[in-house]
This record gives structure tokens, C-alpha cells and sequence, in this order.
């Protein structure tokens, strides 16, 4: 749920249009995608609502914090299913420790960002040696880092061959000191929705 169909009325709206536009009698996960500052509350009820009447199988959220995930759980007794978050090895500690809390509390974390943003040059990372071992690509490697961390990841891909290349990494899995490597390499040109500090 965008930004403008936040609030209860709004939200059970946005659900009916989206059920009726894809012509299917549930959605299988639908998110909060922005916190707002007063109505994450009420959207989440009316989530909770279509979930409840069968309309929703699960339900969650887009760029939380841990305190406001704590608001949904107190003001409703529910936790989101899912949480979606920008997570790549060149997060910040906060944000590993926020996913590590969500993963805690039983909460699918779906990772956006694991190859950067527009513009990114994952050309520069230093991986050659990584990327010689497993006969993988960097991009390849950045997401396997993330599934071998237990977060589900939605890359972006703007041609068959990379579609391929992203669906192809189940084959091997990073050794934790090769995931501190990745983690070590920030590449230059880097660019993330929310900068390392």
C-alpha cells in the first residue's frame, strides 16, 4: 500500500481495487510500503481486517524500524509476516541488527537494494577471487550473501541473461569468512537508498 491509500477506509480500498484489477479473490502478501508518522496503525488494522475475511493471505511492511513494528504488535497483537528492508552486505549495523530482530521474531525479511541502486558499478567490487572460486558473477554473490543470512531477495533484472544469472545461485553457498569479506568490500560508486554512516 502506497503512501496515499494509508489510513483504514483507504486501505480496504486499495485492497478491493487491487483484487478487482488482477481479477484473483485473495492477494497472497500485501505490504505497508512507506511508516507514516500517524496512520500505520490504522492501515495495519484494516490489513489485519482483509486478512481476516480471507482477502489477504499475509500481511506486512516496507522500510519499518523495530520500534515501529513494536507499535503494530502493541496497539494490535499482530506482527507483520513479512518485513521488506534494503539489505546488502554494505548495510549498516543497524540495519543488520534490525533484521536480525525481525528474524527473531519469526518475520520473513525480503531484501531490496542487494545490487545497489541506479547507477551502481558492481564492476568495482574487489571480488575477483570469490567470483574465480564459484565461477559466479558479483551480483550472484551479493545475493547469495543475502540468502545465506536467511532473507529472501527481489532483484531486479532488465534482461533474459541476468534473469538467469539471479535464479542461479543455488549451487554454492559462502563460508562466513567469505561473507566478512563481501561485507569489507564496499565497492566505490556504490549507491544505497540509505547511505552507510
Amino acid at each position: 500500500l502506497p503512501p496515499l491509500w494509508m489510513g483504514y477506509t483507504k486501505a480496504l480500498a486499495a485492497i478491493e481495487r487491487a483484487l478487482s484489477e488482477l481479477q484473483v479473490e485473495y492477494i497472497d502478501l500485501m505490504l505497508i510500503q512507506f511508516p507514516h508518522q500517524t496512520l500505520n496503525v490504522e492501515t495495519w488494522r484494516a490489513l489485519i481486517r482483509a486478512q481476516r475475511r480471507g482477502k489477504v493471505r499475509h500481511i506486512g511492511v516496507s522500510k519499518f524500524n523495530i520500534a515501529q513494528v513494536q507499535q503494530l504488535k502493541k496497539a494490535t497483537g499482530v506482527l507483520p509476516a513479512n518485513c521488506q528492508l534494503e539489505f546488502n552486505p554494505f548495510s549498516t549495523k543497524a540495519v543488520k541488527d534490525t533484521v536480525a530482530w525481525m528474524q527473531s521474531h519469526d518475520i520473513v525479511v525480503t531484501a531490496y537494494g542487494s545490487l545497489g541502486h541506479a547507477g551502481s558499478r558492481l564492476q568495482n567490487l574487489p571480488a575477483t577471487a570469490l567470483q574465480q572460486k564459484y565461477t559466479k558473477t558479483t551480483a550472484q554473490l551479493l545475493l547469495r550473501w543475502a540468502l545465506d543470512k536467511g532473507v529472501a531477495v527481489i532483484p531486479g533484472a532488465t534482461t533474459q541473461k541476468h534473469i538467469r544469472e539471479n535464479l542461479d545461485i543455488a549451487d554454492f553457498q559462502l563460508t562466513s569468512q567469505e561473507s566478512k569479506q563481501l561485507e569489507e568490500m564496499v565497492p566505490s560508486g556504490w549507491n544505497s537508498i540509505h547511505p552507510r554512516k
